[in-house]
């Protein structure tokens, strides 16, 4: 009887045992990529760590509960999970296709909807020629100056904190003519 007793709570202390293990491995062991292989015999081997030539294989998340998991980390997941506000970007001027003569600037104002709260870390960039047009910030409303004559675009991107884009304008043509030094009288009627 005595064997049995001891051979009882060597039982028992395994249980407990593997049963810590189960709590503290499922984050740790699993991979949700794995990585394939095949052998000399055409047999595939599937790996957690790249040997050889490898294709890899994506897994889909598993279902279970990380225990480790912090009320923040869920907050943040909460947050991400809200729907997200759609935001549209017009540039209202210049009108589309215009001609600016001569060192006329060129008024640019541009209208986002809904109105982006203060503090919200939005922010509006405005590309010119495919620039970024830094010197005006996230301003809405400004005039560009000294542009050099030829055809010109105009865009607009609205963008989060995280640096995302939120939503994007179409492209603006416009046009800047100026008097050629070689026709002046030509302009100047």
């Amino acid at each position: 009887m005595k064997f049995y007793s001891s051979s009882w709570s060597t039982i028992r202390v395994g249980f407990f045992y593997l049963g810590m293990i189960n709590l503290i491995l499922p984050g740790v062991a699993s991979s949700e990529v794995v990585y394939k292989t095949i052998d000399e015999d055409g047999v595939p081997l599937f790996s957690d760590k790249v040997n050889g030539q490898h294709e890899r294989v994506l897994l889909p998340k598993s279902n279970r509960t990380n225990f480790f998991e912090s009320p923040q980390t869920k907050m943040i997941a909460i947050e991400e999970k809200e729907p997200k506000q759609i935001y549209r970007v017009e540039i209202l001027s210049p009108p589309i296709d215009h001609t600016f003569r001569n060192s006329e600037k060129v008024s640019v104002r541009i209208n986002v909807r809904p109105r982006i709260a203060s503090g919200s870390g939005h922010q509006t960039r405005v590309f010119l020629d495919g620039d970024l047009l830094s010197d005006y910030g996230s301003s809405l409303n400004f005039q560009i100056r000294d542009l050099e004559r030829g055809a010109h675009t105009l865009e607009a991107v609205l963008t989060d904190m995280a640096d995302r884009e939120l939503a994007r304008s179409e492209v603006r043509t416009f046009f800047v003519q100026k008097a050629s030094i070689f026709n002046r009288n030509r302009f100047n009627n």
